[in-house]
């Protein structure tokens, strides 16, 4: 099983390199994750700076997986979610039907566990990923480090993305603000020319 999830990861890295979308590289990224049957579903879900849940990706999971979306959207979240926002490491849920109350999926899919962790970059959460595997891996250790190491290269993945974002919006408004100046420039050598030859020089 662990093999498989190598596998998986590479195959995640590898999109993380081609894929400079952030809301296709986390459909990528699922759907990645259950290729290998590393992982039976996967889901990701993306903050805004305030906390709300923006973008929802998901693979492996049927049309149930709806509810979910619209819980997040509409500012409430689950208490498997609120756990795994508040903690740095994987949290686990071997009971998904007794110990998520109040998720939609959660006696859907009673014979497998549940990791999730936060998505976490230089002390900024992005969001969180969710995963499910038998429920007799749910404790071994190897497997919560492979989900946080796929975590942190997603998280990577994204604030690359975003300070790219923001490097492009920075060279836009220069590229305006020399055009302005250059417009202002012209403008004002036209303006001294005329004054000093007048208009029919």
């Amino acid at each position: 099983h662990l093999n498989l999830v190598l596998q998986a990861i590479r195959n995640v890295d590898h999109l993380i390199v081609t894929e400079k979308d952030r809301d296709r590289l986390i459909k990528g990224a699922c759907e990645n994750l259950i290729e290998t049957r590393g992982y039976n579903y996967a889901w990701i879900a993306m903050m805004d700076k305030s906390g709300n849940f923006i973008t929802v990706a998901s693979a492996g999971l049927d049309q149930d997986f709806s509810s979910i979306i619209k819980i997040l959207k509409s500012g409430k979240t689950t208490e498997c979610v609120n756990n795994a926002l508040k903690k740095p490491e994987v949290v686990i849920i071997e009971n998904p039907a007794s110990e998520c109350k109040g998720c939609p999926l959660a006696k859907k899919y009673t014979k497998m566990g549940r990791m999730s962790i936060r998505l976490e970059y230089e002390e900024k959460i992005y969001g969180l990923i969710t995963v499910s595997i038998p429920v007799e891996l749910i404790k071994d250790k190897d497997e919560h480090n492979l989900l946080k190491e796929v975590a942190d290269d997603i998280a990577y993945a994204i604030h690359g993305i975003e300070v790219e974002k923001r490097r492009k919006q920075v060279e836009e408004k220069i590229k305006i603000s020399e055009e302005k100046y250059r417009t202002l420039t012209e403008n004002l050598n036209v303006g001294v020319y005329r004054n000093k030859y007048g208009s029919k020089g």
